[in-house]
């Protein structure tokens, strides 16, 4: 039988792992940052001024 080589003594094995995890997290992050948004798309139509944002209360209304 052969011997496995065991990653969790091999450095070379979990640096370049724990590069690729890092890198992962961070696209992640960026991803997740970049989907939040501070207006939340409600509007209400204004004769004269047109659809303007308004804040809506816990129920929606």
């Amino acid at each position: 039988m052969l011997q496995q080589a065991c990653v969790c003594g091999n450095t070379v094995y979990t640096g370049f792992m724990s590069k690729m995890i890092f890198i992962a997290a961070g696209v992640v992050l960026l991803v997740v940052a970049g989907c939040q948004s501070t207006d939340n798309g409600h509007r209400e139509f204004v004769p004269g001024k047109g659809w303007v944002p308004v804040k809506a209360s816990l129920l929606g209304r």
